[in-house]
């Protein structure tokens, strides 16, 4: 399957915030934790934030909770704001059914002095093995912007629709990716 160039814009504008920051840790603070839960599983979890050489700030957390019956939740999330102000964050969540069936969701955004781009979607994979799933990503920029969003589910097959419009908000056609 072809990799959207769109998708790759957007993962490109969040990972040129991110580096922008310098992301060598001055300063760091954080911690970890596993315990028995009251619902017969375990919770674990863990956090870290701090302040980068280059002044930027960063934090990020995980946790994950089980229980007796074997369901599972997870979730992830992180953030930066570089010293010129930009900005990035991430997020998702995992739950497992007992007996099967998973749901995926997860969403990142940055924003920058260029533009801004973000990202959300989710993924079901339910107990008979269908799967339905769905991504929307925006970007905006000072030469325009693009909304795309991506369907799938099973025995419907795939969907995408996308818009593009000028700086001036006009709807126009949408480049074309490169070759690759």
């Amino acid at each position: 399957m072809k990799k959207n160039y769109l998708n790759q814009i957007a993962l490109g504008l969040g990972l040129a915030v991110l580096l922008n920051g310098g992301l060598m840790a001055q300063q760091s603070k954080g911690g970890n934790y596993v315990q028995p839960n009251a619902a017969g599983g375990v919770s674990a979890g863990s956090a870290r934030a701090g302040k980068t050489v280059t002044g930027a700030t960063y934090g990020r957390s995980s946790g994950v909770v089980t229980d007796a019956s074997g369901n599972v939740a997870a979730a992830s999330g992180g953030a930066v704001k570089t010293a010129n102000g930009a900005t990035a964050a991430r997020g998702s969540r995992t739950t497992r059914v007992a007996g099967g069936g998973v749901n995926r969701t997860s969403g990142a955004s940055a924003q920058g002095i260029n533009g801004a781009a973000s990202t959300s979607g989710s993924t079901t994979v339910n107990r008979d093995g269908s799967i339905s799933a769905n991504r929307t990503n925006d970007v905006k920029g000072v030469k325009g912007s693009y909304t795309g969003a991506t369907t799938y589910a099973t025995g419907q097959g795939l969907t995408h629709t996308k818009t593009c419009k000028d700086p001036a908000g006009n709807v126009v056609p949408c480049p074309k990716a490169p070759k690759q």
